[in-house]
């Protein structure tokens, strides 16, 4: 019904639209192939490329009225948020990416190409991101490991920042506020982004500031007491069957402020010079319900884990980012580049009970570091082959108390990740309409066996409206530090224990080895006169994948903590549809439907938090030269929060409108609409804030 509905709402608007372009003065619209760079580390048109490739303009970021990446990654096709993931109480307000059914670890998320530290899962990064330093993202669905290693798995999402370009002085000034119909979850956002160049020098330069105020739920919590070390009950703790009603944080209280600066420089004619720095500080706070430990002296036993029981959550967060780069052109088919990058990450979060006295928990502290070093050449060694080649080393270090084997310490520990790797990848040109890729890596890696993975895949256009690839592609990702040995006892209702740590009632340690994908790919697609269209087909082949599992280690029919295990053999398949259609007069529409099959091969269960089919619909209508309207409609089917329990699906439906003031279009005036219909978000996914309203001004010089 509710999909009817949308249909319904989708071509009233659209007949509506029609029906009023011709009122609206008529603009002509050249649509060029963008140039995209992760799928090959080249600048090469989408049409030339063998895997799936989404582009995300900075015209679209701005219709959205985007604040964060967060934002425009909810409104993307063929992604998935998934909630929950992280080991702590406050999950529930934190989300990840998942592409293809490969969770958020199968998720590469990059900054112009580098990876940037954090938590695993990369759960706080989308609300880090402000959308004003975006200039493009790039998204390219499907393992790419053979070019970025490990953890790309599902895909690459890659976040181009603003660069200088050739102007002598540009400048982007952007203000924005939002709530929702009860006036709560404000948002408040200003930044400036200025960019030029001098001579041969080009600079960017950013600073941004969020603050949002928190949104949430009344819950009833009913607390239980257990032995730690038997997860059996203590009944005679009054923390045990203690009930009550708590304010659930679904979107936290926090304020970001973050800065950086990049500069290039054409040192001779042919030698390339770029630094970069970019600092955050980020404080967020919410009250939750989950685990705590509640020391007893005196009595037996001297401590409880007291489980669904109300906490704060307090988290003072920042980064720096360095990188430096040199780039070389030897002659006129052969370029060089070197380059170096450092990010540091400290993370200080207090989380303390609500209900009892006990001592404030600050095991989910760290410091994580990332050092890289790349060099790459680019040669193209005839007019028909383009070589990429290139070597890697990176270190990850990760120092935190959440990895200590002991529970009751705070003290940090360290885990060191060492990753060298070589790779060497070919473009083929083998006719005017017929090109091909391939590419190989050899990844040597520390805490896991070394891995090769490949990639071939094949293009033909036959015609602008008939073009057909086909794809393989292999991918890998190593257990991360927290799947190794997170020791978590105060995730929500049971603790969560890494492969090789001992807590409790696990009592024994066991491998976790490497997912390794095989990936098969067959797109058709075309555009003639306005309409463009795209038929995907995929079938992910995963040996080891690595997902939580709940373990009774008692017998007793009651769940007593989770770990992370390889899933032998999952099988994913999907299908994607994307069609585009130019009406003229303004009006332009986008549809994209995907259906995916998710499958644990020893179970036959489907994967967690993977809905089976996601529909968009999108119409944009420039009413005038300084007015654009845009409507976007989303059915998230349904999926599995638990082997046994589904969660419904549920419709969101967007408005939102852009218009421009001034001789030269220097001034913008934006604001929207998100969730008009106030549809209820089961909580496990993230819940939803309802009608949310919002408007901005920008200003462009």
């Amino acid at each position: 019904m509710k999909i009817k509905m949308m249909a319904c709402l989708y071509a009233a608007v659209l007949s509506a639209m029609v029906a009023d372009a011709a009122l609206a003065e008529k603009k002509d619209i050249v649509q060029e192939d963008p140039l995209v760079i992760t799928a090959t580390k080249t600048e090469k048109e989408v049409d030339g490329i063998t895997a799936s490739v989404d582009v995300i303009t900075a015209e679209e970021i701005k219709m959205m009225g985007a604040s964060t990446l967060k934002n425009i990654m909810e409104k993307t096709p063929g992604l998935t948020l998934q909630y929950g993931q992280f080991a702590h109480s406050s999950a529930k307000s934190k989300s990840t990416i998942s592409i293809r059914g490969m969770g958020g670890n199968g998720t590469l998320l990059i900054i112009d190409g580098r990876r940037t530290a954090g938590e695993t899962q990369s759960t706080y990064e989308m609300d880090r991101i402000p959308a004003s330093m975006i200039q493009r993202i790039e998204i390219v669905k499907g393992p790419m490991s053979t070019l970025y290693g490990s953890d790309a798995l599902g895909g690459v999402i890659n976040i181009i920042t603003k660069k200088a370009g050739r102007k002598k002085f540009a400048m982007d000034m952007d203000v924005s506020t939002g709530m929702n119909d009860q006036g709560d979850g404000e948002s408040y956002k200003a930044g400036v982004n200025a960019r030029g160049r001098m001579g041969k020098l080009g600079y960017t330069l950013y600073t941004n500031y969020n603050k949002t105020r928190p949104y949430t739920e009344t819950e009833t919590y009913f607390s239980k007491a257990l032995n730690p070390q038997t997860s059996q009950p203590v009944t005679s703790d009054p923390q045990h069957t203690e009930t009550g009603d708590i304010d659930v944080t679904y979107r936290d209280a926090s304020e970001v402020f973050s800065t950086g600066i990049s500069l290039d420089a054409d040192l001779t004619d042919a030698l390339n010079a770029q630094m970069g720095l970019n600092y955050f500080e980020e404080n967020r706070d919410g009250t939750y319900a989950g685990g705590f430990k509640k020391a007893r002296p005196g009595q037996t036993p001297s401590a409880v884990m007291v489980l669904d029981t109300p906490v704060d959550s307090a988290d003072d967060n920042n980064r720096l980012d360095a990188n430096t780069a040199l780039k070389y052109r030897f002659t006129d088919t052969l370029t060089g580049r070197i380059g170096v990058y450092r990010s540091e990450y400290e993370k200080r979060n207090k989380t303390r009970a609500k209900n009892f006295t006990a001592a404030t928990n600050t095991k989910f502290s760290a410091d994580v570091d990332i050092t890289g070093y790349e060099a790459e050449s680019t040669w193209a060694a005839t007019s028909d082959h383009l070589l990429v080649g290139g070597a890697e080393y990176r270190e990850i270090s990760r120092n935190s108390a959440a990895i200590n084997p002991d529970p009751t310490s705070y003290a940090f520990v360290n885990d060191t990740q060492l990753f060298k790797a070589v790779y060497l990848q070919d473009e083929w040109q083998i006719t005017s309409g017929l090109n091909a890729i391939f590419g190989a890596r050899y990844d040597d890696m520390s805490d896991a066996d070394n891995k090769a993975t490949f990639k071939a895949g094949l293009a033909k256009q036959f015609s602008p409206l008939f073009k057909v690839r086909v794809n393989y592609a292999e991918g890998y990702r190593a257990p991360d530090t927290a799947e190794l040995y997170v020791v978590a006892p105060t995730p929500g209702d049971i603790p969560k224990i890494g492969a090789e740590a001992v807590y409790g009632t696990k009592t024994t340690v066991h491998e976790l080895a490497p997912e390794f994908l095989r990936s098969y790919e067959l797109g058709i697609g075309g555009e003639y006169q306005g309409f463009s269209y795209e038929v995907v087909l995929f079938y992910n082949d995963v040996n080891d994948k690595i997902e939580i599992q709940r373990v009774d280690a008692d017998g007793d029919g009651s769940d007593d903590y989770q770990t992370y295990v390889n899933k032998p053999d999952v099988d994913i398949k999907g299908l994607e549809v994307n069609l585009g259609y130019d009406f003229g007069h303004g009006v332009t529409t986008d549809f994209n439907w995907t259906e995916l099959s998710t499958e644990d091969g020893q179970t036959g269960k489907d994967l967690l938090y993977n809905p089976e089919r996601t529909l968009s619909l999108g119409v944009n209508y420039q009413a005038t030269q300084t007015l654009s309207l845009s409507l976007t409609a989303r059915h998230i089917g349904s999926q599995y929060k638990s082997e046994t329990e589904k969660v419904s699906s549920y419709e969101l439906v967007d408005i939102s409108f852009l218009k421009h003031f001034g001789n030269k279009k220097q001034y913008a005036f934006y604001g929207g609409v998100n969730n008009i219909l106030d549809e209820a978000v089961d909580e496990s996914l993230g819940s939803n804030v309802g009608p949310y309203i919002f408007a901005g001004m920008r200003v462009h010089f």
